[in-house]
């Protein structure tokens, strides 16, 4: 269970790591061993995953969103500069 996917915006990586353990505190009131997926705000990219401070708990899991090169991963994506030349 990822608590948020790609957290962007708003979701800095203080207020992520802020409000982080309260969203577990609140999945672990109803299910104390389910596998949390957690990343680091900036929509899970390398550089946020530093910033990350994971919560303690028995069962998280650290995820990291990595899409380079972004034209690759997103072959045909048409806000994607240069996607097309992948297909």
């Amino acid at each position: 269970m990822d608590l948020l996917n790609e957290p962007r915006d708003a979701s800095t990586p203080d207020r992520w790591n802020h409000i982080l353990p309260r969203v577990l505190s609140v999945v672990r009131e109803t299910d104390r061993r389910r596998l949390i997926t957690v990343g680091g705000a900036q929509m899970g990219t390398l550089a946020a995953l530093v910033a990350l401070e994971p919560p303690a708990d028995e069962a998280p899991a650290v995820s990291l969103h990595y899409y380079e090169p972004l034209a690759f991963n997103h072959q045909t994506a048409p806000w994607a500069p240069g996607s097309r030349a992948w297909v």
